[in-house]
């Protein structure tokens, strides 16, 4: 058991991007130092949690588990920033700022009770899993955005000389609006793992679940799996697998409203190999899955400074994964990976604002002549991303260039239990930058930046 305190109290708090256009039609370039909040922006945040786990092992080589967990995230926000307009590059004129104020609370609590073991049948030994899950949670927020009601003036005089020192919007006693909403989820699961044959196995199982929130009730809907996995080789085993969806969903739209559960079904085939006596593994994997109510990024922000999306329905996604990782020789630690994925509605991409593509590769060395020391780099890459935006000329597509940010490491053990750390992140301080569509703005991506730490092991 155990129990987790935090509390998050920055300031000067920036909200909605940077204009991504200024008055002219170009790209609003400003120093990634720049920073458009007031001064007396807020964003704090906490979260209270205990947990309790309780685990039993029989004889028989079954293992009865329990895990409970209440949790408490909590946000008090005051917000203002120089967002909204396009700037003129002359004089700065243009811009407006967004304001608003945010309070409430998300109460969580989980039980999760399943019992797993073996179970003999037809000559050989099978694997079988039974539980059942509860999750209550309740929501509160609210919220004051109106400020015209209380007078104030949203006027930015210069954005580029701006530094934030505006006066505080004198928010009244009630809020201009309010959100109150509990959800309900109940589970009962089973999934048994078949041995067929030495190279073959059977995965099935299924879930009949009950769901509950405001405008929803769903109860003793059952959602089936069923999956296969054939060794070829010593080496290599091939998969599929198939499931319908019903997954509650903790993505919020911009009000800070829980999406309706995911629903659809999912289509998997791959191959894993395993190489050098298991040192090394690899995969690749295809997928296809159709969905409802699925979670697109609309490039703006939830009241607890999260990304906030809307839900579309009938979304089409296909795609692939390829995956390597594990050590070569006995100096060298490797992972790789590459992923595609396009998700279409009735032809038409959906979710731009998520890259197609995603590479990276790590890797880490360990010299023989330095016992202890231990050195790493790599690489990521991202696709383009593209959204509709608002320009002085109208709706246009913003397209952000695909990018490559290279890292770096370095770690060394002075004992047994002290060892120093050093990391880089975006080791050559590449600028690349986010939109946020919905709100034609953008955010400058994290500089260069270095990290030394020493770690003692009682």
């Amino acid at each position: 058991m155990g129990a987790d305190y935090q509390d998050n109290v920055p300031r000067g708090s920036t909200w909605g991007g940077i204009p991504l256009y200024n008055g002219a039609g170009a790209f609003n370039a400003v120093p990634r130092s720049f920073n458009q909040g007031a001064a007396w922006s807020r964003w704090e945040q906490y979260t209270r949690t205990g947990f309790a786990t309780l685990e039993h092992s029989l004889d028989s080589g079954w293992v009865a588990k329990a895990q409970f967990n209440h949790q408490i995230n909590g946000y008090d926000a005051n917000l203002g920033a120089g967002a909204s307009g396009f700037p003129d590059p002359a004089d700065g004129s243009g811009v407006s700022m967004w304001a608003g104020q945010y309070i409430g609370r998300t109460t969580s609590d989980a039980a999760d009770v399943y019992a797993s073991g073996p179970v003999r049948l037809g000559g050989r030994e099978h694997e079988l899993v039974l539980g059942g899950s509860a999750t209550n949670r309740r929501w509160k927020n609210r919220g004051w955005w109106d400020t015209q009601s209380v007078g104030y003036d949203t006027t930015v005089a210069d954005f580029y000389r701006w530094n934030g020192s505006v006066p505080a919007p004198a928010w009244g006693a009630a809020p201009d609006y309010t959100n109150d909403e509990a959800t309900r989820e109940r589970g009962l699961y089973a999934t048994a793992r078949w041995n067929l044959r030495d190279d073959l196995q059977l995965i099935t199982g299924g879930r009949v679940l009950s769901y509950r929130t405001a405008g929803i009730r769903e109860s003793g809907s059952f959602v089936p799996y069923i999956g296969a996995v054939y060794d070829i080789d010593g080496t290599w085993s091939a998969y599929a697998s198939y499931t319908t969806i019903f997954k509650p969903q903790s993505a919020q739209d911009a009000s800070g409203r829980t999406l309706d559960p995911l629903e659809g079904e999912n289509r998997e085939i791959g191959v894993k190999a395993a190489f050098f006596g298991g040192r090394l593994h690899a995969s690749a994997a295809y997928f296809d899955l159709l969905q409802d109510n699925y979670a697109e990024a609309t490039g703006g922000l939830t009241p607890t400074g999260g990304t906030a999306y809307r839900a579309i329905q009938g979304v089409r996604t296909k795609g692939f994964e390829v995956e390597a990782s594990g050590r070569i020789g006995t100096a060298w630690q490797v992972q790789a990976g590459f992923s595609h994925s396009i998700a279409r509605q009735q032809g038409e991409r959906v979710s731009t604002l998520t890259p197609a593509s995603q590479f990276s590769l790590y890797a880490s060395y360990k010299p023989a002549a330095v016992p202890g020391l231990t050195l790493g780099g790599g690489a990521r890459w991202q696709d383009k991303t593209w959204g509709d935006v608002s320009h002085p000329a109208g709706t246009v597509r913003h397209t952000v260039p695909g990018y490559w940010i290279a890292d770096a490491s370095a770690r060394y053990a002075f004992t047994p239990r002290l060892t120093g750390a050093l990391a880089l992140t975006n080791l050559f301080d590449r600028k690349y930058y986010t939109i946020f569509s919905s709100y034609s703005t953008y955010t400058w991506g994290e500089p260069r930046s270095v990290n030394a730490s020493l770690t003692y092991r009682f």
